[in-house]
């Protein structure tokens, strides 16, 4: 695996984010919570999420809210 995956999945209890990375890109993110910015190009970044409407901000919106009820993250390691 190369990059980041972030998935978002609702599920009864809420939604649930899940981030995919390898062990290199999990220390490159980790150093870049303590700077406060991650931009590696070489590093994609990919979200994905099927939207229900009760996120949509207004009908008829393209923007969304999604509360997140719990965050997992999983290496290669």
């Amino acid at each position: 695996m190369s990059g980041i995956e972030i998935y978002i999945r609702h599920r009864s209890e809420g939604a649930l984010l899940n981030i995919y990375l390898d062990k290199k890109t999990k220390v490159a993110l980790v150093a870049a919570l303590e700077n406060g910015k991650f931009d590696d190009p070489n590093v994609p970044i990919n979200l994905e999420l099927s939207i229900l409407p009760q996120w949509l901000s207004e009908e008829n919106s393209t923007h969304v809210r999604v509360p997140i009820s719990e965050i997992n993250i999983s290496t290669d390691e």
